[in-house]
C-alpha cells in the first residue's frame, strides 16, 4: 500500500505538457495585476488629469464610508429616531435647500429627519451642526408659558445648571446652583396691565428682572466668567504646592490648644 502511494505521488509530480492548474491560476492573477499596474502607470504618465480624477474618486469613496459610519455613531450616541424623507414630497422651494432637520416631540423623543440622496460628508457636517444647536436649545416646556394658578401668572419651566447649589447648608443641596425662567403677570390685565419678568435663581435666592435687566446680568456673567477662568488658572498653579498635613502632629496641636 505504501509503494502504491509513493508511485501515485511520483506520477503526480512527473512533468507533463500542460502546466498545473494552480500554477495557471497564479500566473493569470499575476498577469492581471501586472496589466493593471501598467495601465495605472500609463494613465499617470499620459493622462495625469484622468489619474487625479480617479484618485479623488477613490478618496471620496473612502470618505463617504467614514462619514456614514460616524453618522451612525452620532445617531446611536444621541438616541435619535431617524426618518428618511423622499425629496419629491417637499415643495420646490425646499427641495434644494433642506438637507436635514432635528425635532423633539412633546414626549421628549428626538427625531432626525434626513432628506434622501444627500452626500454623506455634507450630511454629517449638517447633523453635527444640528446636534450642537440642539444641545444649546431649550425644551418645549422651557419655552411654553403655563398658567400657575397659585401665582396668578404664566411661567415657563426653569432652565437649570446641572451643578447643584454650592451652599454648604444641607437643605439647599438639592437646589440648582443657577436657574432662570420667564414669568408673565397678566391677571386682570385691563386693571393691572401685563408685565414680563425674568426670575433668576441662585440657590434659594431669586432676583426679579425685566428682560433688559436680564441681558445686563448676562453681560455681567460673561465678563465674570472670563475673569473667573483666569482666576482658576491661578488657583491651579497655586494648588500645585498643596499637601496633606500629619494627623499625629495635628492631634498634638489640638491637645496643646485644649490645655492652653
Amino acid at each position: 500500500m505504501k509503494a502504491q502511494t509513493t508511485d501515485t505521488m511520483r506520477a503526480a509530480l512527473q512533468p507533463t505538457r500542460h502546466p498545473h492548474p494552480l500554477l495557471v491560476a497564479d500566473a493569470v492573477a499575476q498577469t492581471a495585476k501586472a496589466a493593471e499596474e501598467s495601465a495605472d502607470r500609463y494613465i499617470a504618465d499620459q493622462h495625469p488629469h484622468v489619474a487625479a480624477l480617479l484618485n479623488d474618486g477613490a478618496r471620496e469613496h473612502t470618505d463617504d464610508q467614514g462619514a456614514e459610519a460616524e453618522l451612525a455613531a452620532l445617531v446611536a450616541e444621541h438616541g435619535l429616531d431617524v426618518e428618511v424623507l423622499d425629496p419629491s414630497t417637499l415643495s420646490e422651494n425646499l427641495r434644494n435647500k433642506v438637507t436635514a432637520f432635528h425635532a423633539e416631540h412633546l414626549d421628549g423623543t428626538r427625531v432626525l429627519c434626513v432628506v434622501d440622496g444627500q452626500d454623506p460628508t455634507h450630511l454629517l457636517e449638517t447633523v453635527r451642526h444640528l446636534l450642537d444647536k440642539a444641545e444649546q436649545a431649550l425644551t418645549v416646556p422651557q419655552v411654553t408659558l403655563t398658567l400657575d394658578e397659585g401665582l396668578g401668572a404664566h411661567r415657563t419651566t426653569p432652565i437649570e445648571t446641572a451643578l447643584r447649589d454650592i451652599d454648604c447648608e444641607a437643605e439647599r443641596r438639592d437646589l440648582p446652583w443657577l436657574a432662570a425662567e420667564v414669568v408673565v403677570f397678566d391677571d386682570k390685565p385691563q386693571a393691572y396691565g401685563r408685565k414680563t419678568r425674568v426670575w433668576l435663581h441662585n440657590g434659594s435666592t431669586t432676583g426679579e428682572l425685566t428682560p433688559s435687566q436680564g441681558r445686563e446680568a448676562l453681560v455681567a456673567m460673561r465678563e465674570f466668567a472670563d475673569r473667573y477662568e483666569v482666576l482658576l488658572d491661578l488657583a491651579d498653579e497655586t494648588a500645585a504646592g498643596d499637601f496633606e498635613g500629619d494627623p499625629e502632629i495635628a492631634a498634638a496641636d489640638r491637645q496643646a490648644e485644649a490645655r492652653a
